[in-house]
């Protein structure tokens, strides 16, 4: 199961993504491949509108990426949440969010 856990605290927001979604064989679950790609573009976006204190750590079945909040990084955090939480309600088995 994928983890997507998201701590908020105060303007901070961090992103600690774990685990693998075992939604097929290695190379075609779609499940895994739709949380990589939000993953992805979350630091890209992030780093591209200059999010403020960005931490990035990228590894398979692995992420980290943290930031301060901003006028700038608010849609950006918004829709890849967005995301998450389609491919959450779509496969609950697979993947789960947690707000802390």
């Amino acid at each position: 199961m994928v983890e997507i856990k998201v701590t908020r605290r105060g303007r901070h927001i961090a992103f600690d993504i774990t685990g693998h979604a075992h939604g097929g064989a290695k190379g075609e679950d779609v499940i895994c491949a739709g949380v990589s790609t939000l993953t992805l573009t979350l630091a890209s976006a992030l780093a591209h509108v200059g999010a403020p204190g960005l931490d990035t750590t990228l590894s398979s079945g692995k992420a980290h990426i943290a930031c301060r909040e901003t006028k700038a990084t608010r849609p950006v955090i918004q829709t890849v949440m967005r995301g998450f939480d389609i491919l959450a309600d779509s496969y609950p088995a697979n993947v789960g969010i947690t707000m802390v």
